[in-house]
């Protein structure tokens, strides 16, 4: 039986697999656990960052949705 948190992501990145957002791929590192995300996102248009890729990790705590999960930028704007 998987944890609450597991059930919250895969229903989440069930989703954005069937609609995706613009600009913005996302890939769990371990599908076991979907615990941690690469996420590569293009800069938004008509701003600063348009033309900009930005590579991130989002860590999501065992008990998510009751605590934020941690994002770290790897790319500096």
């Amino acid at each position: 039986m998987h944890s609450r948190s597991y059930l919250l992501l895969n229903r989440e990145l069930i989703k954005l697999k069937q609609e995706p957002l613009w600009g913005i791929e996302i890939n769990p590192l371990d599908e076991a656990s979907l615990l941690d995300w690469d996420v590569t996102m293009l800069g938004p248009v008509e701003t600063p960052w348009e033309g900009g890729i930005f590579k991130l990790l989002i860590r999501f705590s065992p008990q998510f949705n009751d605590k934020p999960p941690e994002v770290n930028f790897f790319t500096i704007p």
